[in-house]
């Protein structure tokens, strides 16, 4: 990839480069980071100085003073006890900055377990369960080596070389112009090679999101590629996903690696330029400035603390590598929208005043000049919706024309392109959630008691209200056959629900909620027609109490529909 092409991929990655950055600068509290990495760093920078300056005070009184052994004793044990407790002071640094971003990640991956435990919020994020893991393991423990490494070693690199540069230009102001124009370069390089990783490690963190999405759906169709005998061709389609990921993860490496090798240079250069203008001072070759005044512990003290003064600079290139990759994996976790916080706690959103509105009867949905998208596909125009409270919606279309993304906006996960998309005259982001239900094909059933199943969270509802919803969906005397009735526990190893026992159970808890639009996807797809029916006959009782938008190819749905719109080609509203 030419420079030209990664300038260009980096500037349009900005804004959200931007955003990504103010999400890690705010998700660690900011007490913190003064108490755990801004104070000991400045407390380990002073150490070093002061240490630095003992050995020199030292040395210029055994060679120029004649001082004795015991003379510098003193000095000698105060830089001993500056190194002892430098030393540890580091170490626990070190350990708390680790500590803390374990803990940021250890909430942000309770916060997107939270988010990805949300139907509505995994059908308007598009993304399968293999992307999901992705983003939630991967992509969050890169987040750590940020506060780790990164984020101590940026707060050294601005404390210490202002410290030093300080000390410099109270013994030879000349000097201390040298070193301030010289670093420059190093944040200046850093910012140059900053672009090409940047943009390449986003790129590794696609090209591995797609690797493990793919990976883990051909793990599940496992036995269908046996059948068809095309696991030989999927194997050579992995491993060449495979080497292209090898291929991206070299090529960050090879940038940091060039990056560190040329900090290197221009610190080294920096510092033997520095070493000339000390050294023919001393020899009296420059007489101009303070040059002509400069003594052995001036010169010398300038030459010790020049090394250091660039050594934070080159640890922070060093750890360039860290924010690539953590703002990658924010990006993605944020995903297409910058702006929307992807660290936003579930919690903490909970506890803001909720100002949306909550509806009490069924809803009434309208939908003029719509057009909806998920991430970069394409417009997929929508026919005008017209629903009136409590009527039934059948939704139609091929493969790819826009039925679940059109499930999605309806849930208020997905936000229209164009045109408007109103529930009761309001969108759909602003009605309470809780009044919006979806229901897909595959329902989510937790591994515990039918109990909890139903009333998910706390597991605690009226027990007439449960058994009502069951007798309703029809499986009330199929609860009550169980070992335990409701306490029954379902899942690998104990009670199984077939497919339709599962489907009408899911419609069971979204009966309790009784939303005020309820969004059915597909919920007789791969059911027998015996079960189908079961599942049609639970839903027509919901008729006149919530409206209904059922989503799916099944000629039997127009037995209890009412208006019907056909998402491919022009609408077809009858």
């Amino acid at each position: 990839m030419d420079s030209a092409t990664l300038a260009t991929l980096h500037r349009e990655a900005a804004p959200r480069r931007r955003a990504a950055m103010r999400l890690l600068a705010t998700s660690a509290p900011r007490d913190r980071l003064l108490r755990e990495i801004v104070l000991p760093a400045a407390l380990d920078s002073a150490l070093l100085v002061g240490l630095l300056g003992l050995l020199v005070v030292a040395l210029d009184r055994i060679l120029f003073q004649q001082a004795v052994f015991t003379e510098v004793l003193p000095l000698l044990a105060g830089g001993l006890v500056l190194a002892a407790v430098r030393v540890p002071l580091r170490g626990r640094t070190d350990g708390r900055a680790r500590a803390l971003g374990e803990r940021v990640v250890s909430r942000l991956r309770e916060d997107q377990l939270g988010r990805a435990m949300d139907p509505a919020w995994r059908l308007g994020s598009g993304e399968d369960s293999g992307h999901l893991q992705h983003r939630i393991a991967d992509n969050l423990e890169a987040i750590t080596p940020f506060y780790g490494r990164h984020l101590p070693a940026l707060v050294t690199a601005v404390i210490q070389p202002l410290l030093i540069l300080v000390v410099v230009f109270f013994h030879d102001w000349l000097a201390g112009i040298l070193l301030a124009l010289t670093a420059p370069l190093i944040p200046g390089f850093m910012a140059l090679v900053g672009m090409g990783t940047q943009v390449l490690a986003e790129r590794q963190q696609t090209a591995l999101t797609r690797l493990s999405g793919l990976f883990r759906d051909r793990l599940r169709a496992l036995s269908t590629l046996r059948l068809f005998r095309a696991g030989e061709q999927e194997a050579r389609d992995l491993e060449e996903r495979s080497e292209d990921y090898r291929e991206r993860s070299m090529g960050v490496l090879r940038v940091a690696f060039l990056s560190s090798a040329i900090l290197e240079f221009f610190s080294a250069v920096a510092i033997a330029v520095l070493a000339v203008y000390v050294g023919f001072s001393l020899l009296g070759y420059y007489e101009f400035g303070p040059a002509a005044d400069i003594g052995f512990f001036s010169g010398m003290l300038i030459l010790v603390l020049a090394p250091e003064f660039f050594s934070p600079l080159r640890r922070l290139g060093q750890t360039w590598h860290d924010r690539s990759a953590a703002l990658a994996a924010v990006m993605a976790l944020s995903g297409e929208d910058s702006e929307a916080s992807a660290f936003a706690s579930p919690a903490a959103e909970r506890s803001r005043p909720d100002t949306r509105q909550r509806l009490e009867a069924a809803a009434r949905v309208s939908g003029q000049d719509l057009v909806l998208r998920i991430g970069d596909g394409p417009r997929l125009p929508v026919p005008d919706l017209d629903l009136e409270p409590g009527e039934i919606l059948r939704v139609t279309g091929n493969s790819g024309s826009g039925k679940s993304t059109l499930a999605a906006a309806l849930t208020g996960s997905l936000a229209p392109v164009s045109g408007s998309l109103l529930i009761n005259d309001k969108p759909p982001n602003a009605v309470a959630p809780e009044c919006l239900g979806w229901l897909g094909q595959d329902p989510h059933l937790l591994p515990g008691s039918l109990r909890f199943n139903l009333a998910p969270g706390t597991g605690e509802a009226p027990e007439e209200a449960l058994w009502e919803a069951l007798s309703r969906v029809g499986l009330a005397d199929v609860v009550r056959n169980t070992p335990h009735g409701l306490d029954t526990r379902i899942g690998p190893g104990r009670v199984r629900l077939s497919g339709g026992e599962a489907q009408r159970l899911a419609l069971a808890r979204v009966m309790l909620v009784q939303p005020a639009l309820l969004v059915l996807d597909e919920p007789t797809a791969s059911l027998d027609r015996a079960a189908a029916h079961a599942v049609l006959e639970a839903i027509s009782p919901l008729r006149g109490r919530s409206s209904l938008v059922l989503i799916g190819h099944d000629p039997e749905l127009d037995r209890i529909s009412g208006k019907r719109i056909h998402l491919e080609g022009a609408p077809n509203v009858r």
